[in-house]
């Protein structure tokens, strides 16, 4: 979905070697008992480059042959809070403020889109 709007990501393990600004990255096995229960993932983008994925929550909601098209989506939207720099969401696409069916079906057979104003906000 980045590559597409000419954006290019370098992958590491661990923040050793990458240059600043770089985005943590974090599988949690438990999310905090103040979030809501359908909070798959987070990013803080005034507070920190981090992004915190919920893998039992985001496993327990999808079939196993999805899940890993939920979990590109959900890098991407939270990599484009960081980007952004703001808590901001849009009516439709990957930066919807919460998918429903009709968005996780379609994840199945092409991504949902990055619109024009988010493409603006990352730049």
């Amino acid at each position: 979905m980045f590559a597409c709007i000419g954006n290019t990501i370098d992958w590491r393990l661990g923040l050793r070697g990458c240059r600043s600004p770089a985005i943590l990255i974090s599988l949690s096995n438990n999310a905090p008992a103040t979030l809501c229960p359908g909070t798959l993932a987070y990013a803080r983008p005034y507070e920190d480059a981090h992004i915190r994925l919920f893998y039992p929550r985001i496993a327990a909601y999808h079939a196993p042959a999805l899940l890993p098209m939920v979990l590109a989506h959900l890098l991407v939207h939270e990599t484009t809070h960081v980007l952004q720099g703001i808590n901001r969401h849009s009516d439709y696409g990957v930066m919807k403020g919460q998918w429903d069916e009709r968005d996780f079906a379609k994840m199945r057979w092409e991504p949902l889109l990055v619109d024009d104003d988010n493409i603006d906000l990352i730049y």
